[in-house]
C-alpha cells in the first residue's frame, strides 16, 4: 500500500481519476510494476491517497480500522451457531455451510448471512482441533491380523480370478 501510494505520488503524478482508468491508466501502469495486487486495491490506495492529499496530511498506508458495533448477525448460544458447528464437524466447507444455514434462516424468516460471517462465527465457537496420531497398519510378521487378513483377501481375490476365467 505505501509503495503504490509513494509510486503514485512521486513518479506518476496524475491527480484526475478519471485518467485512473484504462489501457495507458494509472492502475494499469501501476499493475505492470505489481502484478499481484488487484485493480480494487489499487483503486482503493490512489483514492485513500488523494483524500489524504486534499486534507494536507500523509497517506501512511495503513487499512481501515473495523468497528465493532455490538450485534452480530449469528447470535452467540443460537440455533444458527449450533447448526454451524454442526455441518463444520460434519465435514461441510463454509461454501455449503453457508447455503444450508441460510436456507434454515429465510424458513424461519430471519437475515440471510455470507460465508465470512460463517467462518468468523466458527472461530468464534473456538473449535478444539485433536490431532489424531498415525498408527501402524501392519507388519511383517506371518501371524499379525494384517497378515492373516491381507492373505485372506488374496485368497478370494484369487478364487474370483478362476471363477472369472472358468466362465469365459
Amino acid at each position: 500500500r505505501k509503495a503504490v501510494s509513494s509510486l503514485y505520488r512521486v513518479h506518476i503524478c496524475v491527480s484526475e481519476p478519471s485518467r485512473w482508468f484504462g489501457r495507458d491508466g494509472t492502475i494499469a501502469k501501476i499493475r505492470t510494476i505489481y502484478p499481484d495486487m488487484s485493480r480494487f486495491m489499487i483503486q482503493n490506495v490512489l483514492l485513500d491517497t488523494l483524500r489524504a492529499e486534499k486534507r494536507g496530511k500523509q497517506y501512511f498506508g495503513k487499512r481501515k480500522e473495523r468497528i465493532f458495533k455490538g450485534k452480530r448477525l449469528v447470535s452467540p448460544q443460537g440455533l444458527s451457531e449450533q447448526v454451524i458447528a454442526d455441518l463444520i464437524e460434519d465435514g461441510y466447507r463454509y461454501k455449503r455451510t453457508t447455503a444450508q444455514v441460510n436456507r434454515m434462516r429465510l424458513a424461519r424468516s430471519e437475515r440471510t448471512v455470507g460465508s465470512s460471517t460463517i467462518r468468523n462465527t466458527f472461530y468464534r465457537i473456538k473449535p478444539i482441533k485433536i490431532k489424531i496420531r498415525q498408527i501402524p497398519q501392519g507388519t511383517q510378521k506371518p501371524g499379525s491380523p494384517w497378515a492373516i487378513s491381507s492373505f485372506g483377501w488374496m485368497k478370494q481375490l484369487a478364487i474370483c480370478l478362476v471363477c472369472w476365467i472358468q466362465e469365459r
